[in-house]
């Protein structure tokens, strides 16, 4: 399974019929969540050792005031 971040929601790809907190999207063939749900995907998906999270930031963020 894959998880992505796609314009505001969490594209979940090859996600089994399964998944918490999402819906069967016909335009990407694909189960799309808010993105709100991510950690509960996350923890979710923990039981998969084949899931790619692709939505969590690798380089962290920075912010100026």
């Amino acid at each position: 399974m894959r998880l992505e971040f796609d314009d505001g929601t969490l594209l979940l790809e090859n996600a089994p019929e399964t998944v918490p907190c999402a819906e069967w999207d016909d335009r990407v063939d694909a189960y799309r969540a808010q993105a709100y749900r991510h950690r509960a995907l996350l923890e979710w998906a923990g039981q998969w050792a084949e899931s790619d999270d692709q939505a969590t930031l690798q380089d962290g963020l920075s912010f100026e005031r």
